[in-house]
């Protein structure tokens, strides 16, 4: 499914982000776009912009 989009975003609650679960989709830089809540701390936003995600955050 994730070949077959023209675009690829994923809508992630910030807490999700601390937790490892039993499966992946994909890794975070297959997506175009990742949005999460603004609370995520901006360390954890600065991490994951420097691995290569495009990251947005909404409020």
């Amino acid at each position: 499914m994730m070949q077959a989009a023209s675009r690829r975003v994923l809508l992630i609650d910030h807490t999700e982000f601390s937790q490892h679960g039993l499966y992946a989709l994909a890794p975070l830089t297959e997506f175009d776009l990742a949005l999460t809540e603004d609370v995520l701390p901006a360390a954890e936003q600065r991490r994951l912009r420097d691995d290569g995600v495009t990251l947005k955050t909404v409020s």
